[in-house]
């Protein structure tokens, strides 16, 4: 009788655990790795005249300090890490979705904050003023890239003047994993490998190799696309 007045929790318990483990953002359980600030960006931008608008989930994540030293580079998010804006001619517009530090820190104190108050670029804080990194980058074919090329908002593109202006922009602290909508947006440059002086300056930075990998094994170890910086 004892035993069976038991089990009946034990189940309770274990199916409690199941669906909080389901429900768990990635890097929850894992022994390597660990997160940080979970968050949905919004953003509203415009292009030459054309309002657009995307959103993100951002996940930050790193290695558990005890593997630290050999895993630093292990546990890079793949998924969220770009807002892009596909427009009517298959440019594609991406805008890192990385928050500033300024920007991260008032997340921490709300649930929701208005971006553009703590941050210049989403990535740049106010206070900092230019940068070497660029606010964005503009690729000349979502399907079949060709070119790309870096941006400043604001400020007349190398690719046909195109100008960018953050119009709206927004972060709230969330539950979930990492996710963003480049299948769907730009399925040619998950396909593509990116010629750069700088690779961190280049959409390798936000859409890394991990994101492209499989692909890049499936077929024969080569990308169907090789995008020159312009």
């Amino acid at each position: 009788m004892i035993a069976h007045s038991m089990t009946v929790p034990l189940i309770g318990g274990a199916l409690v655990g199941l669906v909080y483990a389901s429900a768990s953002p990635q890097y929850s359980f894992h022994p390597l790795c660990t997160y940080g600030e979970i968050y949905r960006l919004r953003a509203t931008v415009d292009i030459d005249g054309e309002a657009h608008s995307a959103e993100v989930v951002r996940q930050t994540s790193k290695s558990r300090e005890w593997i630290y030293n050999l895993n630093s580079a292990g546990c890079e998010a793949t998924h969220g890490l770009a807002l892009s804006f596909r427009l009517r001619d298959n440019r594609v517009v991406l805008l890192p979705a990385t928050l500033c530090r300024d920007g991260a820190d008032a997340l921490r104190k709300a649930r929701r904050i208005d971006v553009s108050r703590h941050c210049e670029a989403i990535h740049r804080p106010k206070r900092a003023g230019a940068s070497r990194y660029a606010d964005g980058y503009i690729v000349d074919d979502a399907e079949r890239p060709a070119s790309w090329s870096r941006l400043a908002l604001g400020t007349p593109a190398t690719e046909r003047n195109i100008v960018v202006r953050l119009t709206e922009v927004s972060a709230e602290r969330v539950r979930a994993d990492p996710e963003d909508d480049l299948d769907d947006t730009a399925p040619g440059l998950l396909k593509a490998s990116f010629a750069s002086r700088e690779w961190f300056n280049s959409p390798e930075r936000v859409i890394p190799y991990l994101r492209r990998s499989d692909f890049y094994r499936q077929n024969n170890r080569r990308f169907r696309y090789e995008v020159e910086e312009r």
